[in-house]
């Protein structure tokens, strides 16, 4: 179920807490309350608009997912690393072809710091941006 900081805050609301137990009892038992199908879908609908693991791990956890349905979820999506791989290489590529005429270090720089906004860290970004810069 929920934690206490969760059920502090039905209170402040002025929501009895007997009340709130019954709806999510009935939630629960309705199968509404699925973390891993939850994290399933957030990946699945996140990844397809640019959003990187690392990224999608932290705004899961933020919500109180259970990392082992985190990592289910991930591993789902990219299952080898060929697919982890594809989509920092496309956005880093889409990305530089708007960098006009920077120099290379910022090009370098701008590019890392954006796929690091988006959720790809290591070695996938920094391979992404050397095949984006030629390089």
């Amino acid at each position: 179920m929920r934690g206490p900081t969760w059920a502090a805050g039905c209170w402040r609301r002025g929501l009895a807490a007997e009340a709130v137990e019954a709806a999510l009892a009935r939630a629960d038992r309705a199968g509404l309350l699925d973390d891993l199908a939850f994290a399933r879908h957030y990946v699945a609908t996140r990844a397809e608009r640019g959003r990187g693991p690392a990224r999608l791990a932290r705004d899961l956890m933020a919500m109180g997912v259970a990392r082992s349905s985190i990592d289910l979820a991930l591993t789902e999506q990219w299952p080898d690393e060929d697919d982890r791989r594809a989509l920092p290489a496309a956005l880093a590529a889409k990305r530089a072809a708007h960098l006009g005429g920077l120099t290379r270090p910022v090009k370098r720089r701008r590019l890392l710091a954006f796929l690091a906004r988006r959720g790809f860290t290591g070695r996938d970004a920094i391979e992404a941006v050397n095949a984006a810069l030629g390089g």
